[in-house]
């Protein structure tokens, strides 16, 4: 059975997926955080049953409105791209919110403990109403799980290189706009989902998130919402982009320069002079903010630009400064995809010691 979840509340979605996981460990859930993801995913799955909460952000990064769930609910009517669920519950934690959320679906209160008993029935009645008609269990894979479509793509396509026997025993798992957050959100949803093959033993996935600060954010809201010591934290393992991954960018950090790693600082730095050519690079944002010790330049005395020329990086070494263009990351991709194999390989060969840390740990 297919259910998906759309709350931006990792807490709430943890106890949801508790009560989901009750009545079965092989239903299928995914979870989007506002509601131009829902109706994406809309667009692409029939879902047997849709949990909405009220409160809920309409596109991602934004801050949620109180008829958000009211107004994906219209849209689902309308739209008729949209795959309509089979049942759909509202549920929310704030009662002057409920507005006139619908006069068919059941709307929960989520302070009230009656909502726990009242989501169970409808999982379970969902459950036999569908049962000569659907795919009830679809066993899961191991899975990464990964920023955005484009990371997705050259995850998978590292594999392919470097660890091809492995490439069917894997999903790789993203959507447009996903970001760190969302990474967050699918992983508290796994740890308390509980995969398990069909020997009982559990599956495994991976986030993996980009060394910057919302990735930092992301393991922090990882952290606080999945404790250490529970079934769930044995589930996955978060692997967040490190400078070693990105061999290229070490000398910058020994010359006092701490670059954010993500997928793209793991190409060379050929790559990067060919995306400057066709106008894909532009200059970071908040360059101080990159000293590793900010008192080592008297910004009294010399401009940052003077100072970054005084510590002596290289050519290759200078281009890592800038960062590649959000509008541009699909065409490098593509880019890639279209080279020969042995220049795909020397331009990814970064991504080996991530890959085969990654499969290391999915096989153990």
């Amino acid at each position: 059975m297919n259910i998906l979840i759309v709350d931006d509340n990792n807490d709430k979605i943890a106890k949801i997926v508790n009560v989901i996981k009750a009545v079965s460990e092989k239903f299928n859930i995914d979870t989007v955080i506002d509601s131009v993801s829902a109706q994406i995913q809309l667009k692409q799955i029939k879902y047997d049953l849709l949990i909405l909460d009220l409160l809920l952000p309409i596109r991602p990064n934004q801050e949620p409105v109180p008829n958000g769930g009211e107004l994906l609910l219209r849209e689902i009517t309308r739209n008729n791209t949209l795959k309509t669920p089979t049942i759909i519950v509202g549920i929310t934690q704030f009662e002057e919110y409920k507005s006139n959320f619908s006069s068919i679906w059941k709307l929960l209160f989520f302070n009230d403990s009656k909502w726990i008993t009242d989501l169970t029935e409808i999982i379970e009645h969902t459950e036999r109403s569908i049962r000569f008609t659907s795919d009830l269990y679809k066993e899961k894979k191991t899975t990464i799980i990964v920023e955005g479509p484009s990371d997705a793509i050259i995850i998978k396509e590292a594999i392919q290189l470097f660890k091809p026997e492995f490439i069917n025993e894997v999903e790789i798992k993203s959507q447009r706009s996903a970001g760190a957050s969302w990474v967050a959100n699918q992983i508290v949803v796994w740890a308390n989902s509980l995969n398990k093959d069909y020997d009982g033993k559990l599956i495994k996935s991976i986030g993996l998130l980009d060394g910057d600060q919302a990735g930092i954010n992301a393991i922090t809201e990882i952290n606080r919402v999945v404790k250490p010591d529970s079934a769930g934290a044995s589930s996955f393992k978060i692997f967040k982009l490190r400078p070693d991954y990105a061999k290229n960018t070490i000398p910058i950090f020994q010359k006092g320069l701490i670059i954010p790693i993500t997928l793209e600082e793991l190409y060379p730095p050929e790559l990067w002079k060919y995306a400057e050519t066709k106008d894909w690079l532009e200059e970071r944002n908040k360059m101080d903010e990159l000293l590793k010790d900010p008192k080592s330049w008297n910004k009294w005395e010399e401009t940052l630009k003077d100072y970054i020329n005084r510590i002596g990086l290289s050519e290759d070494e200078l281009i890592y400064l800038k960062t590649f263009k959000l509008s541009a990351k699909e065409k490098v991709v593509k880019h890639i995809l279209d080279m020969d194999i042995k220049e795909k390989t020397k331009t990814l060969q970064n991504f080996h010691k991530l890959i085969s840390e990654m499969i290391e740990y999915l096989k153990k």
